[in-house]
């Protein structure tokens, strides 16, 4: 009977010899095993970025594209539409 004792300790995940009683530990993943999970970054949340610019900046532009433009009469509110459109947004058009 005591043989049948043994057997059922070691069956049931009792490791050990010499009347050993520590308990078996089972790995579920090994290192490498696993892919790393891929993890998204809390996305930050940009700080509103508010460009003035004011009226003598915008005369001045309108200005340049006045002489650019060789002058011409009538176009002043064009002009003034386009370099208003080309300080807010950051690029002179051609």
């Amino acid at each position: 009977m005591a043989a049948s004792r043994k057997t059922s300790k070691t069956g049931s995940g009792t490791t050990g010899g010499k009347g050993g009683t520590q308990k078996a530990t089972r790995r579920t993943s090994k290192a490498g095993d696993s892919k790393p999970k891929a993890t998204k970054a809390p996305e930050k949340s940009q700080p509103e970025v508010v460009m003035t610019v004011t009226h003598d900046q915008i005369a001045e532009r309108a200005y340049e594209i006045w002489l650019r433009k060789g002058r011409p009469r009538g176009q002043d509110y064009n002009n003034w539409v386009e370099a208003e459109g080309e300080l807010l947004n950051g690029h002179p058009r051609g």
